[in-house]
């Protein structure tokens, strides 16, 4: 058991060699194993579905609660060193009074993601990158598990559409573009909602 928390991929291989039928806790401990190891890859949510379905089994609880990531302030999560720019921006705000997380994906016509961006509630931040024609993808939830997995499969998850029915948008040098969130009319920019497993 001393590997179980530093190091579960080898734990995990020592408890398949285990044959002993007086080993009760052996799928339980593998099984958190698991659990721990999703956690050390950044994926929280996944991590935390093992550890709630042994919820009582050894410190589970404790390792379920540490899947909930602190949420980070409104601000650029990550922006493509070979998208790096000034030419263009994309200023991003969230509604007020809402209670949701906002996080948002840009992608290229490559699907090569480009820049990402966080956003609480009120909240916005700019992202600048070279003139093109992008994508973005939108989640949103209140619960966040980190920029692998984002909300989870509790979350809202959905695809921007520009001037109607694009997916993709030309962005142009020297602009600056401001896309509120949630804006039911006025706007050109809409969305229409996709599976957790496509963000």
């Amino acid at each position: 058991l001393s590997y179980l928390e530093t190091d579960p991929a080898k734990a995990i291989e020592l408890f398949d060699t285990i044959s002993d039928p007086d080993f009760y806790d052996l799928s339980d401990y593998r099984y958190m194993a698991e659990g721990i190891q999703y956690y050390n890859d950044g994926m929280y949510y996944t991590a935390r579905t093992y550890f709630e379905n042994i919820y009582e089994f050894d410190n589970c609880m404790e390792w379920a609660a540490k899947c909930i990531r602190t949420a980070p302030k409104s601000k650029v999560i990550y922006r493509n060193s070979k998208y790096k720019s000034s030419a263009m921006k994309i200023k991003f705000k969230a509604p007020k009074n809402d209670a949701s997380y906002y996080f948002l994906k840009i992608y290229n016509k490559s699907d090569v993601l480009v820049g990402s961006v966080f956003l609480r509630a009120g909240g916005s931040a700019t992202i600048s990158l070279k003139a093109g024609t992008y994508k973005v993808k939108e989640a949103s939830g209140e619960v966040w598990f980190g920029k692998k997995e984002a909300f989870g499969s509790d979350g809202d998850y959905s695809v921007m559409l520009f001037n109607g029915s694009n997916e993709y948008y030309k962005f142009k040098k020297n602009y600056i573009y401001t896309i509120k969130l949630k804006v039911s009319s006025g706007g050109n920019v809409g969305n229409y909602w996709t599976d957790y497993g496509d963000f």
